[in-house]
């Protein structure tokens, strides 16, 4: 699940700066309906990016935490 949440945010970033690049072309030719479309999109992924980060924390905690059990359980066993 990490490498898939890793994935998902390197792609949900690069839609992300995809949609900055159209939103500042909105801006300089001023049309008003682009940038509220662009800023609504770039707000929905920014909380979508946050959230796989949230849930990437608790994966990477979560896993850490087993490592660290096998590995002592692997040191009593080598002793």
């Amino acid at each position: 699940e990490m490498k898939r949440l890793e994935e998902r945010i390197i792609k949900l970033e690069d839609e992300e700066a995809a949609l900055n690049v159209k939103l500042t072309e909105a801006a300089h030719a001023q049309r008003g309906d682009e940038i509220v479309k662009f800023s609504k999109s770039v707000k929905k992924l920014k909380a979508e990016i946050d959230s796989c980060f949230e849930r990437l924390e608790t994966v990477t905690n979560e896993h850490d935490k087993f490592a660290a059990e096998f590995d002592a359980r692997l040191e009593k066993l080598k002793a």
